[in-house]
């Protein structure tokens, strides 16, 4: 399961489920837990940077997303005061570059106040300068992307989830793409909020938020769907109504969730759309104005309770191997502030039929990757795969709404996205105060494993009903019998408890992982991993393996069996053999 992308271990106990959060090995869903890409020293994509200074000709100018090196903290674990004095530090390094740029060719396109980057449109004289400067991180072309592309309910167990009662109430899913038609009856009532992100200013370019500005927020029309001249410019409306439209027949997965509206969209004609097999005018986006989007987001979380945010969009293919957080500097942060205020980032994984890799910004490690099934639970064709994703959903031939009163079919990961963003809406009317990781623990174990046969990939197929249940035996305390030394920050589960929900009749439970080996007992008798000796290896054998590696258990007989590879240190390693044993059954 890949879940935040920062190298460090967590431990999560709750209520008889442990959740080990390690920067490699296996996962809870039997794959190969994704590593983040850092990249080069001081993010420095040096590739791009190479091609870029290859390819700009004199007096040619390319649009950059520069990283600062400013050490920030999420702005929701910051009292008022210090969010104040760290934009201003942000502001202050954003102006110190700009005055050392001085006399190069240079336009600001956009500032982030939340978040130390700054978006430049520069020549290759100046792209040179911004390389060797010490206070610069990352550099990132800044390239648009286009948009990715009433039986899906059922099927992934949404109608079920509502007659318990959870459909997303007191829920918002913000859905950053081509706008949302708000009149829409599918949609009546539901858009509580809209904003607009939409940089032009290009050759070909033009913005699309009113009055043709760089940004617009909490203005009513702000985050209405685009013209239906341009090509694309009903994807926006499609997607909310998956993930949290209300119909008389049929509805969307998180029906009764608002929508957060925001254009994060540009106008563009020519090459710049045939390039990418579109009509000209198209509809491309910035990952600029996507980062802008997701950090304001962010200050928005105390005025609504944002479950999830939605991006059916993105270009590019990463391998299968390694995260692209490096290659996409400011994406990542703006995930990652996003998922420290509680708030997932869904993203549709592609839609090249590519199998060895997803596309941005789906492949960065703190993101929730989805890939598109059909109705048969079979991988569709043109839906990307590889380790780096995180669950299926249903993709092909969605019905839904589309700008104008009327409703249409799409096909693609776009579709396969915001049913995952409702249904976690869905699951955080019921649990408000789960975090990412415990939302996506539920989600990965309790649905229906699919394998994609292109490349052997399995992993679990949205079932919301399923993992509402799952959500039970995540916060229903139970007894135990074991106690850690550390009993008032974390509960220990009870020693029967285990990662593998009970399935429902009519499902299939998940196949064991491919990637550890079946757990054998050594030569003495122990199985490798039992610390507390009761002759299975289960979570709290793991709790008890954090424990000792954190340095809150003195029990030496514990710390002992803890060093499970006998190289005479109990480190990451070991927790990570422990994590595997459990998994392996």
């Amino acid at each position: 399961m890949r879940l935040q992308g920062r190298a460090r271990v967590i431990s999560t106990c709750l209520a008889g489920l442990l959740l080990v959060v390690l920067p490699f090995g296996a996962s809870a869903n039997g794959r190969a837990a994704r590593q983040p890409d850092r990249g080069l020293p001081r993010g420095h994509a040096q590739e791009q940077v190479s091609r870029l200074m290859g390819r700009l000709q004199q007096g040619e100018t390319t649009r950059l997303i520069v990283g600062l090196d400013v050490r920030t903290v999420p702005e929701s674990r910051l009292p008022r005061s210090q969010v104040t004095s760290q934009r201003a530090r942000i502001t202050q390094a954003q102006d110190d570059l700009l005055a050392r740029l001085t006399g190069l060719s240079v336009r600001v396109s956009r500032r982030i106040a939340s978040l130390p980057f700054i978006v430049l449109e520069v020549d290759t004289a100046t792209l040179a300068k911004l390389v060797q400067d010490p206070a610069v991180s990352s550099v990132q072309e800044d390239i648009p992307v286009p948009a990715v592309l009433d039986t899906s309910g059922p099927l992934v167990g949404a109608t079920a989830a509502w007659a318990a009662g959870y459909s997303g109430t007191g829920q918002a899913v913000a859905i950053l793409d081509t706008g949302v038609d708000s009149s829409h009856p599918f949609l009546a009532g539901k858009v509580v909020l809209q904003a607009c992100f939409s940089n032009g200013g290009n050759t070909g370019a033009a913005s699309l938020c009113p009055g043709d500005v760089g940004s617009l927020t909490g203005v009513a029309g702000a985050g209405e769907e685009c013209s239906a001249s341009i090509y694309g410019c009903s994807h926006g409306t499609h997607v909310a109504g998956i993930a949290a439209g209300r119909g008389t027949t049929f509805s969307g997965i998180g029906r009764d969730a608002s929508i957060i509206a925001i254009q994060v969209f540009t106008e563009f004609s020519g090459t710049s759309c045939t390039n990418y097999g579109l009509p000209s005018p198209c509809a491309l986006s910035y990952p600029s104005d996507q980062m802008a989007a997701l950090a304001w987001l962010v200050s928005q979380q105390g005025s609504y309770n944002i479950a999830s945010a939605n991006l059916s969009l993105g270009g590019g293919t990463y391998a299968d191997q390694a995260a692209c957080d490096s290659a996409n500097a400011g994406q990542e942060a703006a995930i990652d502030s996003l998922r420290a205020a509680g708030v997932a980032t869904v993203i549709a994984a592609g839609n090249s039929s590519v199998t060895t890799g997803i596309s941005a910004p789906a492949c960065i490690s703190s993101a929730v990757a989805v890939g598109a099934t059909d109705d048969s639970d079979v991988v569709a064709s043109f839906s990307d795969s590889s380790r780096l994703l995180d669950l299926w959903a249903p993709g092909v031939s969605i019905y839904s709404s589309m700008p104008g009163a009327v409703y249409g079919t799409m096909s693609g990961t776009s579709m396969a996205a915001p049913h995952v963003a409702g249904a976690w809406a869905v699951l955080k009317q019921k649990a408000p105060s789960a975090n990412v990781d415990q939302i996506l623990l539920a989600l990965t174990t309790s649905g229906i494993p699919v394998t994609d046969t292109r490349n052997a990939v399995t992993r679990a197929r949205l079932r919301v009903d399923a993992a509402l249940t799952a959500l039970d035996s995540l916060f229903t305390p139970t007894p135990t019998q074991t106690q850690t030394a550390t009993p008032t920050e974390t509960l220990t589960p009870t020693p029967t408890a285990t990662a593998t929900l009970t399935p429902t009749p009519t499902e299939t439970a998940p196949p064991p992982p491919t990637e550890t080996a079946s757990p054998t007992a050594t030569s003495s008798g122990l199985l490798p991993g039992d610390l507390n000796l009761d002759s299975q290896v289960n979570v709290v054998d793991v709790q008890l393996g954090v424990n000792v590696f954190l340095g809150t258990e003195t029990d030496e007989g514990i710390g002992a069996r803890a060093d499970v590879n006998a190289d005479g240190l109990v480190n990451v390693v070991d927790v990570q053999q422990i994590v595997n044993t459990f998994l392996a059954g």
